[in-house]
């Protein structure tokens, strides 16, 4: 997971610094306006409907839209903010929601932090407590946000990422990257959710969190199989790609799959291959020697022989 996600930060670098909105100082800024606008007598503009109050549940709850500029500015910034979480930059995300005027965004984005309080054994001095004491129920409505239609894509995909659910995360990951990413980061979350409900004590479970979610049992083979199964085109040609298919075998840490493949690739085309892959093929070889490991010797002296 973090491999993917530095590639991802490599990609956007500080693109966030340079975002710019129509809105500048305050929140839903030109919905504001208009609303103020048209309190005034002599107000003579649009009377398309609007939302009349704006806390951030409004235009959910009101099923209203924001103003056209507003919304324009709402779309941009649930995309940039899902970037910077593919990026594992969910510090960055919430620095820009407070940019924004969305701090009340900034703090749903780390309801994950468990609950401690250092004070609880006692101390000369009162520390700070730290985490979230009703983490269970924030990710349940985590869950419950990102497959609420009514949100917009990339707002489902946020907290899809942060509560586990896969289903809502996968249609906004259109790269081979980007699924593998979500495959994993949905395991990674699950297991630690697995650790961490073996492992608490006074765990509340007055909510409990989705069946399919908690009895997923994710293994590293089957995340690759649900990619060869994927609907995505584009994810299924990726999938082919020589680079992804080292990864999947260096992932799964099967070395003689990795010498197997390499065998095929020189059999079915060893004077077409491409002269940077064969070059990564011979360092690879080299570096699982200096490792120490045991691989395939006539399949690594055949790469050899062809680079040479």
């Amino acid at each position: 997971v973090d491999w993917l996600e530095s590639i991802a930060k490599d990609e956007i670098g500080d693109f966030s610094d340079n975002i710019e909105f129509y809105a500048k100082s305050v929140y839903w800024e030109n919905t504001l306006h208009t609303l103020k606008q048209r309190q005034l007598p002599s107000y003579i503009g649009s009377v398309r409907p609007l939302v009349t109050e704006l806390d951030p549940d409004a235009p959910i709850r009101q099923k209203m839209p924001l103003d056209d500029l507003d919304r324009e500015d709402e779309v941009r910034l649930l995309k940039y903010l899902f970037t910077l979480i593919r990026a594992g930059m969910t510090e960055e995300a919430q620095r820009l929601c407070k940019r924004c005027g969305q701090a009340w965004r900034a703090a749903t984005l780390e309801g994950w932090k468990l609950y401690h309080d250092p004070n609880v054994n006692g101390g000369t001095e009162l520390e700070p407590v730290e985490g979230n004491p009703y983490r269970i129920i924030w990710k349940i409505s985590c869950w419950r946000m990102a497959e609420d239609e009514l949100f917009n894509r990339y707002e489902r995909a946020i907290y899809a990422a942060l509560s586990g659910n896969l289903k809502q995360l996968l249609p906004v990951c259109d790269t081979w990257e980007d699924t593998v990413w979500a495959y994993f980061r949905v395991m990674v979350d699950s297991l630690v959710e697995q650790e961490i409900r073996t492992s608490v004590v006074n765990l509340d479970e007055t909510e409990e969190l989705p069946r399919e979610y908690l009895e997923a049992n994710w293994t590293l083979e089957k995340v690759f199989e649900e990619l060869q199964a994927t609907d995505k085109k584009r994810v299924l040609e990726e999938n082919q790609e020589h680079y992804h298919i080292v990864q999947k075998f260096l992932i799964l840490g099967d070395i003689d799959g990795l010498m197997n493949e390499f065998n095929k690739w020189l059999s079915k085309s060893r004077n077409n291959l491409p002269g940077h892959l064969l070059r990564f093929m011979t360092h690879l070889v080299l570096f699982f020697h200096t490792l120490g490991l045991q691989i395939k010797e006539e399949v690594s002296i055949e790469i050899l022989k062809t680079y040479i």
